[in-house]
């Protein structure tokens, strides 16, 4: 993989083909999880828990302490 990203051939056209699969395999697992949530309210919960942590996940609370932490030493770093 390293020499894909290096521009390396024949390893750049396995770079593109493993990173297609990945977003062909991405969207087959959010079409799945949506269809459950159909029937089953929980794999919708499921879901926004793991793409929207902030907002939805178990420990939301502490998750926005934590970015607004990082964001604050971030600014703090740049002055």
């Amino acid at each position: 993989m390293s020499r894909g990203r290096k521009g390396e051939e024949p390893f750049v056209s396995f770079v593109s083909a493993v990173k297609k699969a990945e977003r062909d395999a991405e969207a087959l697992a959010v079409k799945a999880i949506r269809t459950a949530g159909k029937k089953n309210w929980t794999a919708y919960a499921w879901w926004l828990e793991r793409k929207f942590p902030e907002a939805w996940g178990k420990d939301t609370e502490l998750l926005r302490e934590i970015v607004a932490a990082y964001r604050k030493r971030k600014r703090e770093k740049r002055q």
